[in-house]
């Protein structure tokens, strides 16, 4: 079996071969002219450069020389709390979300569910996330993160904080979803969430290969780290939070997790063998999905105490080439 990494332009589609990176004995990389690969693992970074003519163009040759590939694309939030909305089985776990929605159904939203989460369709990383609240007798509150920190602005009337939302957004408002907000259990006033690291393995089957416990940082919108989040063990967390029960609602989370797995994929036209899903616990042991992501990041890894699931991460992308590939030998129990 031959790793190698390139971008398309080490491509020489008249010569059918790579320029390609290689690790080297010495364990530094080294370029090697190979062939085409027998499958592709796509990890384009930006939404921009995933949805460009070139990159589509690149995808059908691809498929011209019947060479699969995987995780071509970034998901759309939109497309994804659509899909699973209409899903008998996944469909429960979904918070109430709303694509491209109006004032009225913003203002309908904060004042039912007292919180809700307004966030870019096509976002990524927590980025232009904004979290809404709603106390009759002092108003309406925004709280988001930006280069210089966490923001908490409070406006007297919803019109007004409509206008501080389109001031700074303008028409790419159209472009955002809003999300039921969710009262996840908590460690020290701060809330949990989990990201779950999702694989194919090599006989074609969703598994969880990792999680990691995301504290959200004093007064963050989200828990991701550099807005002052902290990464620990769904053990560590569950365990402070629910005791003796804590291995019984981290066994049903990851049941949760390969179902919504099974039901993207089934809507998928792409080949899809990795995801990374946050998802939330609330005080009544309910599981919710937040997010779905294609091109999970490996930040849970980093962790001391998940540095095996982030090997096991790797195995599972091999194995699972290999299956795609059709040179996968594992047993067929």
């Amino acid at each position: 079996m031959f790793v190698y990494a390139f971008a398309p332009r080490d491509i020489n589609w008249q010569r059918e071969t790579v320029y390609a990176y290689m690790l080297g004995s010495n364990g530094q990389f080294i370029r090697k002219t190979v062939p085409l690969p027998d499958v592709v693992y796509n990890r384009l970074p930006s939404r921009r450069t995933d949805f460009s003519p070139f990159t589509n163009q690149l995808r059908d040759r691809f498929k011209r020389r019947n060479i699969p590939f995987f995780n071509w694309a970034f998901f759309n939030k939109s497309d994804i709390y659509n899909q699973l909305e209409n899903d008998v089985q996944a469909g429960r776990y979904v918070p109430e979300t709303h694509n491209s929605p109006v004032p009225e159904r913003i203002k309908d939203m904060i004042e039912r569910h007292r919180f809700v989460y307004y966030k870019p369709s096509g976002g990524s990383l927590g980025n232009g996330i904004y979290r809404l609240t709603y106390h009759p007798k002092k108003g309406y509150f925004a709280r988001y993160s930006n280069s210089g920190g966490n923001t908490l602005l409070k406006f007297p009337t919803f019109a007004s904080l409509m206008r501080m939302l389109q001031s700074k957004h303008g028409s790419s408002l159209k472009n955002y979803v809003i999300q039921q907000g969710i009262r996840l259990i908590e460690i020290d006033g701060c809330p949990i969430d989990f990201r779950f690291h999702m694989h194919k393995d090599g006989k074609n089957r969703w598994v969880v290969v990792g999680i990691g416990a995301k504290k959200a940082g004093r007064g963050s919108v989200t828990t991701h780290i550099k807005n002052g989040g902290s990464l620990m063990t769904p053990e560590q967390a569950l365990s402070r939070v629910f005791g003796s029960k804590a291995k019984e609602v981290l066994d049903r989370a990851k049941k949760t997790a390969v179902t919504l797995a099974e039901a993207i994929e089934q809507n998928q036209s792409n080949v899809l063998a990795e995801i990374g899903f946050d998802i939330g616990i609330d005080e009544n042991e309910k599981i919710w999905m937040f997010e779905a992501n294609s091109k999970p990041g490996r930040s849970i890894f980093s962790h001391p105490s998940l540095r095996v699931e982030g090997k096991s991460s790797v195995e599972h992308i091999f194995e699972h080439c290999l299956y795609l590939s059709g040179f996968y030998r594992g047993n067929d129990s």
